[in-house]
């Protein structure tokens, strides 16, 4: 499965809950970085409002949850209140 891929607008985080999930380079056809459970990735591009830059495939079956970007205001909201506490 294809995840991401390069060149499009990005509006999910997406987080490993189980599975790993390599970062393939398309022109030359090689995987130069593998993340694993525990992992996240798009998190880059949400942020930054930024293209996307790499091709991300499942090596293993996923189990992913995501966070969309529509999602970070209302989460940072609440970082910023529950460190007050």
């Amino acid at each position: 499965m294809i995840v991401p891929t390069p060149g499009v607008t990005f509006r999910i985080v997406f987080f490993i809950v189980e599975g790993r999930v390599d970062y393939y380079l398309e022109h030359y056809k090689i995987v130069y970085r593998t993340v694993m459970t525990g992992s996240y990735f798009g998190d880059y591009e949400v942020i930054n409002a930024t293209l996307r830059q790499n091709t991300t495939r499942t090596k293993t079956g996923c189990s992913m949850l995501i966070l969309t970007k529509d999602v970070f205001p209302a989460l940072l909201t609440l970082l910023r209140i529950t460190r007050r506490l």
